[in-house]
């Protein structure tokens, strides 16, 4: 079996850490401001929360997923269809 250098198992390692840094980032500034918005909503909180926590867990798995898609062209806007 081939073993992966260790330069290159750093690097993953790195990687990973800037990913769940970034999306840490990324998500706390979203979250409070959906938690701002539904702050009366306290079942639509609790289901953020466990949003967050998913996201939190998987980024590893999806990051890669995520950054290849094609950003949307508008931006929805709550009470929009």
């Amino acid at each position: 079996m081939r073993q992966v250098p260790l330069w290159e198992r750093k690097h993953r390692e790195a990687v990973q850490v800037l990913n769940r840094e970034t999306t840490g980032f990324a998500l706390a500034l979203l979250m409070q401001e959906l938690r701002s918005d539904y702050s009366d909503l306290p079942k639509v909180e609790e289901y953020l929360d466990t949003v967050e926590s998913d996201i939190k867990e998987n980024v590893d798995e999806n990051v890669d997923d995520f950054l290849t898609q094609s950003a949307p062209t508008e931006t929805p806007t709550r009470g929009s269809h």
